[in-house]
């Protein structure tokens, strides 16, 4: 489904909701969409992401939803650096959600 499908047209009667709700659905949508994501794939970037979301679903809808849940510290955000097998260096980003922090902590950095 798209999230377009939401937003009512000039010609549709306002009965059927004000804008508010229907952006608030469609954010919901959106941050249920995100949530699950990084539910299945706990650490991924933000190319992983879109695959994940939808290619049908434009980074334009769903950015600002995810830029949101990072500022209310339910998803987090890092910049990391690392070498390529060929020697050429690289910078991305990962996300996961703040509540998976410490499982994914524990796979990442096992304790000796």
């Amino acid at each position: 489904m798209n999230p377009l499908d939401f937003i009512p047209t000039e010609d549709e009667d306002e009965e059927e909701g004000p804008v508010g709700e229907v952006y608030d659905t469609t954010e919901q949508m959106i941050r249920e969409k995100i949530t699950h994501v990084l539910t299945l794939y706990p650490l991924v970037s933000t190319s992983m992401l879109q695959v994940g979301v939808g290619a049908s679903m434009e980074p334009r809808m769903w950015k600002p939803v995810l830029q949101k849940m990072i500022r209310m510290r339910e998803v987090k955000q890092e910049q990391y650096s690392n070498v390529t097998p060929n020697g050429r260096a690289i910078s991305s980003t990962r996300l996961y959600l703040s509540r998976m922090a410490p499982q994914l902590a524990a796979i990442l950095f096992p304790a000796s």
